[in-house]
């Protein structure tokens, strides 16, 4: 719902599926000051709705928690809380991508403006650790610088394919521009090539 009276807008909404799957927000903006106040709670224990969204990857699993809340300014907002996801899983068959104890945690200290990540996974035998930070200086402005490691990560496994990386890598974000860099190798990579069928034509000589 919307409010607004005395140049006092406010708007609610919340989703409550059950006790363990909820949404709660809430914001606050004085149109003469362009200060703001809102807070979201969110706990999510099903994630299988997420697939909606990408129909080539098998319903997902974990858990997402996030309490969040904003103040500020419209020109310059600071954030505060705390946002999880546990207990992870993402699998897309076609590929064969299995992707276990997938972790992220994205942290917001008090009045705030910028914000620490840190994240985690397995793929086959090897694992990727993620480590990083946001900040945005304005509204307009956002910057992401993220550090990615990884070891024997088994992307692609297939009767076709098996595809193993090791990512060390690098990725700036700044406005509109991505900078990724660093050393991407492959520890192992194997194609084999599909059966082909009997009435395939010969070339001649």
């Amino acid at each position: 719902s919307i409010r607004g009276e005395d140049q006092q807008w406010r708007a609610r909404g919340a989703l409550d599926i059950d006790e363990e799957n909820r949404l709660q927000t809430s914001l606050q903006l004085d149109q003469s000051s362009q200060q703001l106040d809102g807070d979201m709670d969110l706990q999510f224990n099903k994630l299988q709705w997420l697939a909606l969204f990408a129909p080539t990857i098998a319903p997902p699993q974990g858990k997402l928690e996030a309490k969040l809340k904003l103040s500020g300014s419209l020109e310059n907002p600071l954030l505060e809380g705390d946002a999880s996801l546990r207990e992870g899983l993402f699998r897309v068959p076609s590929t064969g991508t299995e992707l276990t104890d997938v972790r992220l945690d994205i942290s917001v200290p008090a009045n705030s403006q910028k914000a620490t990540i840190s994240g985690r996974l397995k793929a086959g035998d090897g694992r990727l650790i993620v480590d990083g930070s946001a900040d945005w200086p304005t509204a307009e402005t956002a910057n992401l610088q993220l550090q990615v490691e990884g070891e024997n990560l088994q992307l692609v496994d297939t009767h076709e394919a098996v595809v193993v990386v090791s990512p060390q890598l690098t990725l700036q974000a700044k406005e509109d521009r991505i900078d990724i860099g660093g050393v991407l190798s492959l520890p192992e990579a194997r194609f084999t090539p599909g059966e082909i069928p009997a009435s395939a034509a010969r070339v001649s000589n």
